[in-house]
Formats: structure tokens, sequence, C-alpha cells
């Protein structure tokens, strides 16, 4: 086999080697960006490779901590939400269940819940609001009796579709 042969083969296998590891690359092209919409206290939030963590202090019932993200594709693939979850922490360790007497949702620009299996187009943006709020409409029982220290984490991961 002469050089010509050998370079156009190793140009095709070089090829098809980087096109199957752009393909297979995951998470690497979706980017994140938060905005503060309302807030009826002062809180932080900070992103970090596909997760949002935020906090914030609410005293009394009706108090609300409102904040937009977007996640943009720069890929020229579809992203599958494979891996979505709204995360609790209490003094740093995970919670199983939101305390009754908080709401926090998470919906995307038409008011959806988000949920696993969403799309995010190639080169596009997916606009979301998340809502952290102190209930009005509770149960003096369900009331906290004493002051908790929360946090709270917004986990996507998107892949390759």
């Amino acid at each position: 086999m002469n050089k010509k042969g050998i370079i156009v083969i190793l140009s095709i296998v070089l090829f098809c080697l980087l096109s199957y590891i752009n393909f297979n690359s995951d998470n690497h092209y979706v980017s994140y960006k938060t905005k503060n919409v309302y807030q009826s206290n002062n809180g932080n939030t900070s992103v970090n490779n596909g997760k949002i963590d935020f906090n914030t202090t609410l005293n009394k019932p009706g108090e609300n901590y409102v904040f937009e993200f977007s996640s943009k594709n720069d890929s020229d693939y579809d992203m599958y939400l494979e891996d979505y979850s709204k995360i609790i922490y209490e003094n740093g360790k995970v919670l199983n269940k939101l305390p009754k007497y908080l709401k926090y949702t998470v919906v995307d620009e038409n008011c959806n819940e988000v949920k696993t299996g969403e799309i995010l187009k190639s080169h596009s943006v997916n606009k979301y609001r998340v809502k952290l709020e102190y209930r009005k409409d509770i149960n003096p029982e369900d009331l906290p009796t004493e002051d908790h220290n929360y946090s709270f984490s917004i986990k996507m991961n998107f892949i390759q579709r």
C-alpha cells in the first residue's frame, strides 16, 4: 500500500473517531444563566456545571424568592433532559421531602412543571422560573417551631439524543 492510501485510511479513521466523540459527549454544550426576577427577601444564586444552587431567608407566610434561569444548547444536536432533580438540604444534609410550609416549583416558559425527557433543541435556549414560597395556606400545626437552615439546588443533565 502506498503513502496516499495510508493517509486516506488514517484520515477516514480519524474523522469517524472525532465524529463519534462529538456525538457521544453530554452536557458539554449546554450552558446556564440565572437572572433575579423578584424576591421579598434577599437570596443568593450560583451556577456550577449543570447545577443551580440558591438560598434565601423566608421569615413569614407569603414571602417568596423567585428567579429565572435559562439553558442554552450550543451544539448541532438536540439534547434530551436525562436527569432532573430539585434537592433540599438542611445544614448540608439532603432532605427526603419538602417541609409542608414551603412550596418549591420549577416551571418552563409555558408554566409547565419541568420533567425528565424534555428536549433542548439544537442552538436554542429554554427558559425556566424557580419559585420558593413560604405558604400562606397552611395549618398552624404545620408551621415551624424553630429556625431552619435550608439550601436548595436544581440539577439538570442533558445528553445528546
